[in-house]
C-alpha cells in the first residue's frame, strides 16, 4: 500500500495498539511490531497508563532503507530513531541489518516518550526524570521465542560513561542530576538513578508517585 509517511513503497499495517508503515521484509517488521506491542504492555501496567481516549493508534515508520530515512524523516547522519511528540505525534526508526539489538534499544527509548505522554498528554515530562526512564526501559530484552520482555537490564554503554566519569574524579551530585533542565547525565547518570530506584522494592511505589504527581 502507497504512503506518504515513510515512502511510496511502504506498506501499511494494524496491531493493537500501533499503526506501522514498513519498507523493511516482513519477518523484520513481525519482530519488531511483537516487541513494540510487549513494550506497551509491560510499561502501561507498571505506569497504569491507557490507550488514548481517542483510540488513535501512535503511526510507526520502519525504514529498511537509511538514506530514505533520513531523507523523508529529515534527521541527521548518525541519528536512528525518533519521536515526534507533537500532533501528529509519529515513532520513526531505522532497522539497522548489522546491529539489531541497539535498533531495539534506540526503538525502545524513543517509544518510552510517547508512552510517557499517556500519563497527562497535557503535560510535557521534564528531561529528568524523562530521559532516565526511557533509558531505564530501552535496556529491556526481547525474547522472541518465548515472547517475553524483561526490563530492568544493564546497559554496558551507559556503565562504561559513568565508570570514566568516576575515574576522571568526575561524579555527578544527586542535587544537580535532578534539578537541571537538560544535560546529557541523565541518559547515564540519570538512568543509574532510575536504574536504582525501579530496582528497589523500598524506593520503587515512592519514585513513581513523584514522577506521576509531576503532572499534577
Amino acid at each position: 500500500m502507497k504512503s506518504i509517511n515513510c515512502g511510496e513503497i511502504a506498506i501499511r499495517k494494524k496491531s493493537k495498539h500501533f499503526e506501522f508503515e514498513y519498507t523493511t521484509a516482513p519477518g523484520v517488521f513481525n519482530r519488531y511490531r511483537d516487541q513494540l506491542e510487549a513494550y506497551f504492555t509491560t510499561f502501561a501496567k507498571d505506569w497504569k497508563v491507557k490507550p488514548p481516549k481517542d483510540k488513535k493508534r501512535l503511526l510507526v515508520c520502519l525504514y529498511g532503507d537509511y538514506s530514505d530515512f533520513l531523507q523523508i524523516g529529515g534527521v541527521q547522519y548518525g541519528v536512528l530513531g525518533y519521536f515526534r511528540f507533537v500532533d501528529p505525534m509519529e515513532l520513526n526508526f531505522f532497522h539497522k541489518r548489522q546491529d539489531p539489538a541497539f535498533t531495539t534499544q534506540v526503538l525502545f527509548h524513543e517509544a518510552n516518550h510517547y508512552l510517557q505522554q499517556l500519563i497527562d498528554p497535557n503535560f510535557s515530562m521534564p528531561h529528568f526524570p524523562g530521559e532516565s526512564i526511557a533509558e531505564y526501559y530501552g535496556g529491556a530484552n526481547w525474547d522472541a521465542e518465548k515472547e517475553e520482555l524483561t526490563v530492568g537490564l544493564l546497559l554496558p554503554s551507559r556503565l562504561v560513561e559513568v565508570k570514566t566519569d568516576m575515574d576522571r574524579g568526575e561524579p555527578m551530585g544527586l542535587e544537580k542530576l535532578v534539578s537541571a533542565g537538560e544535560m546529557y547525565e541523565h541518559y547515564n547518570w540519570g538512568w543509574t538513578l532510575a536504574h536504582f530506584l525501579m530496582s528497589n522494592s523500598k524506593y520503587e511505589k515512592k519514585f513513581k508517585k513523584f514522577v506521576l504527581g509531576l503532572a499534577k
